[in-house]
């Protein structure tokens, strides 16, 4: 069986966070994964988040009790090597100020075989902030 390219392995991520599929995602994360919000964003203060666990418990499931109807959707993917680089918008409401979330983000992802290594998260943080009343 060969090994996917680093794109795929980003699309697939995409699409189980989109199904909600949480055993597909650990399985492309594992336990050493690097995975770092953007500075100043509502989901820093635990940075990085190592594995999945981590991830799951300081982002994943902040963000999806915090909004309902979220998702990450990216738009674009341009890659070299075993880097790739999402250009794409995040959606949602946030549950207790009712105000919509539309920004956009860049993923930038390091890529080993299937499995991501590491993340890092470019957004608009002042609209994720200013959308949960801060």
């Amino acid at each position: 069986m060969s090994t996917p390219e680093p794109v795929e392995t980003a699309k697939r991520l995409y699409a189980a966070f989109a199904a909600g599929d949480m055993d597909a995602i650990a399985a492309m994360l594992g336990d050493d994964v690097r995975w770092i919000e953007a500075e100043g964003g509502p989901y820093e203060k635990s940075n990085p988040h190592i594995g999945f666990e981590g991830v799951l418990n300081g982002v994943f499931a902040p963000i999806l009790g915090e909004y309902d109807d979220f998702a990450a959707t990216p738009e674009r993917f341009t890659s070299e090597g075993n880097r790739v680089v999402s250009e794409g918008r995040y959606t949602g409401m946030h549950k207790a100020t009712g105000a919509k979330l539309n920004a956009q983000f860049v993923h930038s992802f390091e890529m080993d075989g299937d499995r991501i290594k590491a993340m890092q998260q470019y957004t608009d943080t002042y609209q994720w902030r200013s959308h949960a009343g801060e």
